[in-house]
């Protein structure tokens, strides 16, 4: 790890998961979390998740089988609730300092605030227009402004942050409405190509994490803007992805899915 961190510290962005939370003495914990949650809000017999059964597999029975008002206590804010608690490490503080020093993003599937309270960092956007809590993607912690996402530091929570409530996805149709919404920057309706509206300067997702995502090493490793791959096309000075590129993406995801965890 420490190798490929030196090797492409000017070109690269950082994926932390909730392992981050479980390290040390850290003990901030997701299942420990939906077991309160499940404890204040289901009936007895569902208060422990099943072998076999994901944590968005087990939000979606408490959400189904809650025996409590949703609109006057929603879960998405017991959640978010149970999380403000939570406290940083020095392995916090060492993550963020070196993405500082290399102007690396880091991407974050947590939803807890402790790696930007880690850096001392502020809730900023990129953008003024458009703004809706339950897709704030524009918006980012850092220490100062940033205009290019992928190759500035900034905390991005891709699915959700704790500040708005509403936009922390939890279960499968949270999920769902992620990939709806990411699909309709990704491809429009009008378009002779699949995704051909996701390329590098002008297209909906330019300042959100999105950016991020879609321009990375990974394209450069497997030569991906040589057409003779046919992952995708120059058109009048201007790359454009194919739907191809997408399934290249998911299927190094995949490959490689443990040194994403």
């Amino acid at each position: 790890m420490k190798t490929i961190l030196r090797k492409h510290r000017s070109n690269i962005a950082l994926v932390v998961g909730n392992g981050v939370n479980l390290y040390g003495a850290a003990t901030n914990s997701w299942h420990d979390l939906l077991v309160k949650l499940a404890e204040q809000n289901l009936p007895s017999s569902l208060r422990e998740v099943p072998n076999g059964v994901s944590l968005t597999e087990y939000y979606d029975v408490l959400d189904l089988k809650s025996v409590k008002s949703k609109t006057t206590n929603p879960l998405q804010q017991q959640f978010c609730d149970l999380m403000s608690s939570w406290e940083y490490y020095a392995h916090h503080q060492r993550i963020v300092e070196w993405a500082k020093q290399n102007n690396s993003p880091i991407l974050t599937t947590n939803f807890e605030q402790v790696l930007s309270e880690a850096g001392d960092c502020t809730l900023r956007r990129t953008r003024k227009g458009g703004f809706t809590d339950y897709y704030p993607w524009e918006s980012y912690y850092s220490s100062q402004d940033i205009s290019d996402p992928s190759n500035e530091f900034a905390i991005w929570h891709i699915n959700g942050m704790q500040k708005y409530r509403r936009s922390v996805r939890l279960g499968l149709s949270h999920y769902m409405g992620s990939v709806e919404r990411a699909r309709g920057w990704l491809h429009k309706a009008n378009e002779r190509r699949p995704f051909s509206g996701k390329n590098v300067r002008g297209w909906d997702g330019a300042d959100t994490w999105l950016h991020v995502i879609f321009n990375t090493p990974l394209w450069k490793k497997k030569d991906a803007k040589n057409q003779a791959y046919g992952f995708g096309v120059l058109v009048v000075g201007q790359w454009y992805w194919y739907e191809r590129w997408v399934c290249e993406v998911e299927k190094h995801c995949e490959a490689n899915r443990m040194d994403y965890v």
